[in-house]
């Protein structure tokens, strides 16, 4: 028997020994590795109402609290989020540290989810702007305004200490207190609004002008081209102030409101003449008569 031959059966032992090892050490690193994604999705940090980080702790009823929301991949571990609310010791400003005893701070599991309910796969949070959490033995107090930093931690090894693997399962988010009002926000709300383009303006107007002939008001078109004849003095004996006049529609136009003493204001007139200018554009139409101390009704296009 050849020397191979004599060695052939422990060749296999070794052989089949290393590939069970390579086989052991794929498994255990996908379990391993595999698990620690955690996130499914980002953290999030927004208040109960409009979705942005800026809430206000002021017990109105708006914008009360912040829902920090853990979405993760059904695999299972712990979690911890801390707040910075205050130096050591729980005095002062934040510093920038996370200290379990010191700042606001929750824990808890994470799991597959459903049908096993007590190790949820996504955890929802609620903070009403105080110095700890309600399951923490401090005395509550409300928190200032200003910009507060929430550490979220993930750790795959439930033990006595809780470590997070790597950077990655560490994410640092930021949220406002702002109790003064009105609350500011990070997103702009529209509360109605359309888009509408030349070409559809254009089509509007080509669909009306179908449906009858255009009646223009002469009368109108006179009284703005004109002066009025309707006083004294042929034209209220104010023909020679019409640039005067001109004046006082175009201040009327960009600060969209007419009174005698905005006209005294802006273009330094005394009572009686303002006065009188503003008479003037009430018998052109362009204005209405005197309300007292409101400003007068437009009755021209400000466009």
């Amino acid at each position: 028997m050849s020397v191979f031959g004599i060695f052939k059966p422990q060749g296999l032992r070794i052989h089949n020994a290393i590939c069970f090892c390579v086989i052991i050490f794929i498994i255990c690193n996908q379990f391993v590795w595999g698990q620690q994604k955690g996130f499914q999705v980002n953290p999030q940090a927004i208040d109960n109402m409009d979705g942005d980080s800026v809430f206000s702790p002021n017990g109105d009823g708006v914008q009360d609290k912040l829902l920090i929301v853990l979405t993760m991949d059904g695999t299972t571990g712990e979690y911890r989020i801390i707040i910075d609310v205050h130096s050591p010791g729980g005095v002062g400003q934040p510093d920038g540290k996370f200290e379990p005893d010191d700042d606001w701070m929750v824990m808890g599991d994470f799991g597959p989810g459903p049908p096993n309910s007590a190790e949820k796969r996504i955890i929802i949070h609620e903070w009403d702007g105080r110095n700890h959490h309600s399951n923490q033995d401090a005395t509550l107090r409300q928190l200032q305004d200003g910009t507060y930093e929430i550490q979220i931690e993930i750790d795959f090894f439930r033990n006595d200490e809780f470590n997070p693997s790597t950077p990655e399962h560490t994410v640092k988010l930021t949220s406002v207190i702002d109790t003064k009002s009105p609350q500011t926000s990070a997103n702009l709300s529209r509360a109605q609004g359309c888009l509408v383009t030349d070409e559809e303006i254009n089509r509007i107007v080509e669909i009306v002008n179908q449906q009858a002939k255009p009646c223009y008001d002469t009368e109108m078109e006179r009284q703005l081209e004109s002066p009025s004849t309707n006083g004294t003095n042929g034209g209220s004996g104010i023909d020679e102030d019409e640039e005067i006049i001109q004046q006082c529609i175009e201040v009327i136009r960009v600060e969209q409101k007419a009174s005698v003493s905005l006209m005294q204001r802006r273009l330094r007139l005394g009572y009686t003449r303002a006065a009188r200018i503003m008479d003037e554009l009430e018998d052109r139409g362009l204005v209405g008569p005197s309300r007292g101390a409101e400003p007068r009704e437009i009755l021209f296009d400000l466009d």
